[in-house]
């Protein structure tokens, strides 16, 4: 089924989406671009939602040129650490080569 991103920060936004005939289960709750959230990711993982957030943007006010300005992965992998489970970026493929954060799971499918 199809999937929904919306702008939640914990149980109240979510109560509100699903209250809107929302479904939880199909629910990514979206936290912005413009600082993480690990307390916002926190609590929507508490009631089952996913949290996204993006380092994407203008080019040069992005948090990807920031993070990958030092020519490692270590600000996205702290993002994992921190609980964000999905990404949204502009530099996905630099990315991909530098985190560490899903070596798990390449290292559980075989890649």
């Amino acid at each position: 089924g199809l999937m929904m991103t919306a702008s939640a920060f914990g149980d109240r936004d979510v109560a509100k989406l699903e209250a809107r005939g929302v479904d939880r289960t199909r629910l990514i709750g979206w936290t912005g671009v413009d600082e993480p959230k690990p307390y916002a990711w926190e609590r929507l993982a508490k009631v089952g939602v996913e949290p996204a957030f993006g380092t994407l943007g203008r080019a040069g006010e992005r948090l990807d040129d920031a993070y990958l300005a030092d020519g490692d992965a270590s600000e996205y992998d702290a993002l994992a650490a921190q609980g964000l489970v999905l990404l949204a970026t502009d530099e996905p493929y630099r990315v991909a080569d530098m985190i560490r954060a899903d070596d798990v799971g390449r290292e559980a499918c075989g890649r």
